[in-house]
């Protein structure tokens, strides 16, 4: 419990956003990789500039 508590304060810290917008912001985003017959498609995420900017902070620290 206290790891994640700790966890969530420093993603607030890095992107100087709440934890609840950082989930909100980031449960939309999203990849797949299909497989029809023997071949593969990967349809990459649709992520805005708003989300690369937080992505940039977040990996930041």
């Amino acid at each position: 419990m206290f790891a994640a508590m700790a966890i969530g304060r420093h993603l607030q810290e890095l992107s100087g956003m709440s934890l609840k917008r950082i989930i909100t912001d980031l449960r939309g985003v999203r990849s797949a990789k299909i497989q029809v017959n023997n071949d593969y498609v990967v349809i990459p995420a649709d992520v805005s500039e708003e989300i690369r900017v937080l992505l940039t902070r977040l990996k930041g620290g």
